[in-house]
């Protein structure tokens, strides 16, 4: 049985290595494209959740920090408003209603390609939610309030869980958070 279980971890590891190594990628991949939308961001006008005095949220994104680290389960710990599917792993929710965060960030997001849920619901953000059309697995978006144009990207598990200015889905039902 040594023989055979020895032989499987040789056949399974660099399967275990690889998986590991696009896991890191990611990760890195997720950060820069965050860092990216803050870079983007006109956050002159920004405070901290629903129309809150605190401070901007992306004031705790921070390049010496990871978003899947501290707080990565959390909305209001570590990168604030963001949530990953865990430590170290994919960002799969980016939620910052209402917070004044304005600008042409969709392209950046549009990089995060395990993203599930978005809302940026209430703020000044522009631009073309064509963006947005890599995220496959995006399963709600609320962009109300915004400056952004343009149709709703055929996603495969968003369905009409979406709301635009102007636009509602009609099978629209809330966020589901994670």
């Amino acid at each position: 049985m040594r023989g055979f279980a020895g032989l499987l971890l040789l056949l399974l590891a660099p399967r275990l290595a690889d998986a590991q190594t696009r896991r890191l990628q990611t990760a890195a991949s997720d950060k820069a494209a965050l860092l990216d939308m803050k870079a983007l961001a006109d956050t002159s006008n920004c405070h901290s959740w629903n129309g809150g005095d605190g401070p901007c949220p992306l004031d705790s994104w921070e390049p010496a920090t990871e978003p899947c680290g501290v707080g990565w389960d959390d909305f209001l710990k570590g990168w604030v408003g963001v949530i990953c599917v865990e430590e170290g792993g994919a960002v799969v929710s980016v939620a910052l209603p209402d917070t004044g965060i304005g600008g042409l960030i969709l392209p950046a997001l549009g990089r995060l390609l395990e993203l599930r849920y978005l809302n940026l619901d209430q703020n000044p953000v522009r631009g073309s939610v064509d963006a947005l059309s890599d995220l496959l697995e995006l399963r709600s978006i609320v962009l109300r309030g915004s400056a952004v144009f343009g149709g709703m990207p055929a996603l495969p598990n968003l369905g009409g869980n979406y709301q635009l200015p102007g636009r509602r889905s009609e099978a629209f039902t809330g966020l589901v958070w994670l």
